[in-house]
């Protein structure tokens, strides 16, 4: 599986927020160590792009880091997404599972 970095932070903080913060740095910690899941750094020419997708997508809602997983996603050839975010169907360049 393959993630962002942005998308790690955002898992960290809403984990903080509704679990608390040991439950938060558990998830960091497993996250950090797994051997199944790659952690993609959002480079400043992936920044540049999203950026470029969220001025377009006005009448749409996506956050920014919808914007860079979209772009991270497409740059990998990854058409499959695993997420329960309903702006990846929306986008709709992708497969959504579940």
């Amino acid at each position: 599986m393959i993630t962002s970095d942005y998308v790690v932070d955002e898992s960290y903080t809403i984990i903080r927020l509704r679990a608390g913060h040991t439950i938060s740095v558990q998830f960091g910690e497993a996250i950090r160590k797994s051997q199944f899941i790659r952690i993609e750094h959002i480079t400043p020419d992936v920044n540049e792009e999203a950026w470029r997708l969220f001025k377009k997508f006005e009448d749409h809602d996506f956050s920014f880091t919808d914007c860079t997983s979209f772009t991270l996603m497409e740059r990998l050839n990854i058409s499959n997404a695993f997420t329960f975010d309903a702006h990846f169907k929306e986008y709709g360049q992708f497969h959504v599972k579940p």
